[in-house]
């Protein structure tokens, strides 16, 4: 297909070229085109001097020589760059006889955008894309629209944004008017809308509890978006639909104002049928309220006086429901004591099901609800310093040292100087704040006969900067014990807690191993 086009396209070509030495073109000094481009064609045509016959004119092929300006701003090309561009896309035309303009100006071809334009582009896009099938829109601006200048070319309106209530009797709506994939502007417009649509009007009066299909009733052209529960779907399938209050003449039929009508009212006496498999049992029963045909509705007695023949036989009836309960009690109580010879219930160890569950023996696993807040602050400090300097020097020993040379040398008596400086500084500080709140379980090691019991344990917590072993002896009050064997840590009589701190905290005041021994060599 590529192949076919290629070759039609050079005959045509080929054409021109044998019909341009008869021909003299002539370039255009202004231009307009649209969106698709610049071709050859726009900007060139024949000249009024050429010989042209009438019945075989000669037109140049749609030759596409470079992109359209954008809207609003015009494109300048000389002839020279005319050319240039023919003989890029196309070798075999020839330019020599060409005269005309020497300069062209290419621009778009635009065209007015109205009020009335854009009235009836946003119309038919609301109408499709919103009202739908409800029924017929119009709109009508607010403000009048200032004229725009857009494209000589089909356009297309889009809706960006609209309320989230959707189209009202007057609502806001932003839009864009693009033209192909070319966006031309966008507008906020304030608009007044209308949707037109057929409803059932009441011609005469009606009364609560008639039905529809008997009303006089009329269909009357009117706006929806003023009557938004206005009853649409007249005339209606159901036959059974009936009014739930009176409507005066004029008026438009609601949704509210119909119903179906309910298969039981609400006062009836009706008569109330219960069933389990072949047991059935029926009443007569009155309607609290009204019911269709599925749901449930509240009854009573109509009768809330029980003779006192029927009180009997209720009373005999619960009579009968208790003795056969006791009976059956007694035959689980019967089975239970007959137990096999291999169960797990043991007599010397075993408590009643009914009995107290807390511990009261020895070995009993009481848990400890441990809720401590434990703070300490600690700090050490150790600083010693010592100094010593000597600075002693002989200025005569008998005779100077000019006159003798006794205990010099190089003319100079002994002299003794020196200084000795140590200092050491140690410190640490500790600042730490725990809050426990732990179970741990512990075994008692007494019964509970004289409901106390004495408990003993050693729990070892790990702290980020301290060791901490805390040693716990305590006795249990049985009375503080609760249902579920456990107990809190301040319901623990004669309890007593003991901290041990191992650490850098209590080794940093410490002097290093060599420092005293430096002490003792040192003659200073």
């Amino acid at each position: 297909m590529k192949t076919v086009k290629t070759i039609l396209f050079a005959l045509a070509f080929a054409r021109v070229a044998v019909a341009q030495d008869d021909v003299a073109w002539r370039l255009l000094p202004d231009v307009k085109v649209d969106s698709s481009g610049i071709f050859l064609n726009q900007l060139v045509v024949p000249s009024s001097s050429s010989t042209v016959d009438p019945s075989t004119p000669v037109v140049l092929p749609h030759l596409r020589l470079a992109q359209a300006p954008i809207l609003g701003q015009t494109a300048s090309f000389s002839r020279n760059q005319i050319i240039e561009l023919v003989q890029k896309y196309s070798s075999g035309l020839n330019t020599s006889n060409w005269s005309g303009a020497t300069l062209i100006r290419v621009s778009r071809r635009t065209r007015q955008f109205t009020d009335s334009e854009m009235t009836d582009l946003l119309t038919v896009t609301l109408q499709r894309d919103y009202v739908k099938d409800r029924g017929e829109l119009e709109l009508h601006f607010a403000r009048p629209m200032a004229t725009a200048l857009v494209p000589d070319e089909p356009l297309t309106l889009k809706v960006s944004e609209l309320p989230a209530t959707g189209i009202a009797a007057n609502f806001a709506v932003r839009v864009e008017l693009w033209n192909g994939k070319e966006r031309v502007s966008d507008w906020q417009l304030s608009v007044l809308a209308k949707v037109w649509r057929d409803i059932p009007v009441v011609r005469s009066r009606v009364t609560r509890g008639q039905l529809l299909k008997d009303a006089d009733i009329v269909l009357e052209r009117r706006d929806i978006l003023l009557q938004r529960d206005a009853f649409t779907a007249y005339p209606a399938e159901e036959q059974s639909l009936e009014f739930t209050e009176s409507i005066a003449p004029g008026l438009p039929v609601l949704n509210r104002s119909l119903r179906v009508r309910p298969v039981i009212q609400r006062g009836r006496v009706v008569e109330g049928v219960y069933q389990d498999g072949s047991l059935s049992i029926s009443l007569k029963v009155e309607a609290l309220e009204d019911g269709q045909l599925g749901q449930t509705v509240r009854v009573r007695n109509p009768e809330p006086n029980v003779k006192s023949t029927e009180r009997s036989k209720m009373s005999r009836l619960f009579s009968y429901l208790f003795n056969s309960t006791t009976v059956a009690l007694l035959l689980i109580t019967a089975q239970i004591g007959a137990q096999a010879a291999d169960t797990l219930w043991k007599d010397a160890r075993a408590r009643s099901i009914f009995a107290d569950k807390k511990a009261h023996s020895v070995g009993d696993v009481l848990t400890i609800l441990i809720q401590e807040n434990n703070g300490a602050s600690r700090q050490n400090n150790t600083t010693t310093a010592k100094k010593a300097s000597v600075d002693a020097s002989l200025a005569t020993f008998l005779y100077s040292p000019g006159a003798s040379s006794l205990l010099t040398k190089g003319g100079q008596l002994p002299a003794l100087k020196y200084a000795s400086s140590s200092d050491f500084n140690g410190g640490g500080q500790i600042a730490n704040q725990e809050t426990i709140t732990r179970a741990f379980r512990f075994a008692s090691l007494t019964s509970f006969p004289t409901a106390t019991s004495s408990l003993k344990a050693v729990v070892r917590l790990n702290s980020p900067v301290k060791n901490r072993k805390p040693s716990c002896a305590a006795r249990a009050v049985a009375m503080m014990v609760a249902a579920n064997n456990t107990i809190l840590s301040y319901n623990i009589a004669d309890a007593s807690i003991q901290f041990i701190s191992k650490g850098t905290i209590t080794d940093s005041p410490a002097q290093g191993w060599f420092h005293p021994h430096l002490d003792k060599v040192s003659p200073f």
